[in-house]
């Protein structure tokens, strides 16, 4: 019975769908000694996992909070990014920002600034 089993089971691993695991990338905005590091995940279409911000004067990036983010679009086909961010006491000295991609032109927006800078599409 068991040469059967491990049969069966050898039968079912061979035969699964597999599901190709894809490498994350990150997407950039840099400008005035701000940037915005997003790292893209991609299972069935690419997502933004993570956003963190470096701010003039900062060692280090710093985590925004996932749950106060907002992406009311990300098509890396069209290559057009919209990003809303709203400040919250988890992350003092984060201010709410928007970061705005198309295929050419970033603009993050935040604390009454408009930052213009080049789009770099190259994840």
């Amino acid at each position: 019975m068991k040469p059967l089993l491990a049969l069966f089971a050898a039968l079912v691993l061979a035969f699964a769908p597999t599901r190709s695991a894809h490498a994350t990338s990150t997407l950039q905005f840099n400008g005035e000694g701000y940037s915005v590091d997003l790292e893209i995940g991609d299972d069935e279409r690419p997502v933004i996992s993570t956003v963190r911000i470096g701010q003039p004067g900062d060692k280090d990036y710093r985590p925004v909070p996932r749950q106060q983010v907002r992406v009311k679009e990300f098509d890396t086909q069209r290559k057009r990014l919209e990003l809303h961010y709203t400040a919250t006491d988890q992350a003092p000295g984060i201010p709410s920002f928007t970061l705005v991609m198309t295929a050419t032109e970033a603009t993050l927006t935040l604390e009454g600034r408009r930052i213009v800078s080049k789009a770099s599409w190259e994840m």
